[in-house]
């Protein structure tokens, strides 16, 4: 009976930190991007990226640009916060200017390093992806 109890105490613990995870404030900084062609190839290019998630909004700041958009249809799973799982969501990106992107986003942690892959909706092809130079938790 105790085994039981520690099993269900530790998987309570393990979903409450999962659950956390997916409402927490998180910032995603990276120094380069990589863009794909629509032959699969892809070209690295130097440049500092910052991401501001929560759970309704993403803010993009790219060099002198900033894009805004509110989530829909976020899907969470991390069995191990912030170090290993996956946040995937759809977002219409806003620039300042009026000029939108759909766009579907995967955050993804693999053995502590995480990755941002971006898929152009509507843009046959056209990915890039970030990886994290910086993961952090806003309080």
């Amino acid at each position: 009976m105790k085994k039981i109890t520690l099993l269900l105490l530790g998987l309570v613990a393990a979903a409450a930190s999962s659950f956390a995870q997916c409402d927490t404030k998180t910032l995603i900084t990276s120094s380069q991007t990589e863009y794909f062609g629509p032959d699969g190839k892809s070209e690295t290019k130097p440049e500092k990226v910052v991401i501001e998630l929560t759970k309704t909004h993403i803010k993009v700041t790219h060099e002198n640009d900033e894009l805004n958009g509110d989530i829909k249809e976020m899907k969470c799973d991390w069995p191990q916060a912030f170090k290993n799982g996956k946040t995937n969501f759809r977002t219409t990106l806003f620039e300042d200017n009026g000029d939108s992107r759909n766009v579907n986003i995967t955050i993804e942690a693999k053995d502590g390093k995480t990755t941002v892959m971006v898929e152009f909706i509507g843009a046959q092809d056209r990915k890039l992806r970030l990886t994290a130079d910086q993961f952090e938790v806003i309080k």
